[in-house]
């Protein structure tokens, strides 16, 4: 019988030319931030999901 795969995490990239503070305001305790910046007029975050029960730890939001 086959066993059925379980997630951890999902990261999601997510880029704009607009910056995605709001976004990461509005999701604020569902996410872990591991990387937001602005390079060359693109904005770039890259979040994890918040899944409360598997013990892990947030990141800081890091702008760097």
């Amino acid at each position: 019988m086959a066993a059925l795969s379980h997630f951890l995490n999902l990261d999601l990239v997510l880029t704009s030319r607009v910056d995605l503070t709001p976004l990461i305001t509005h999701l604020d305790q569902t996410i872990y931030v591991l990387h937001h910046q602005e390079h060359e007029q693109q904005f770039l975050l890259v979040l994890e999901i918040n899944d409360a029960g598997s013990g892990i730890r947030p990141h800081p939001l890091s702008n760097s």
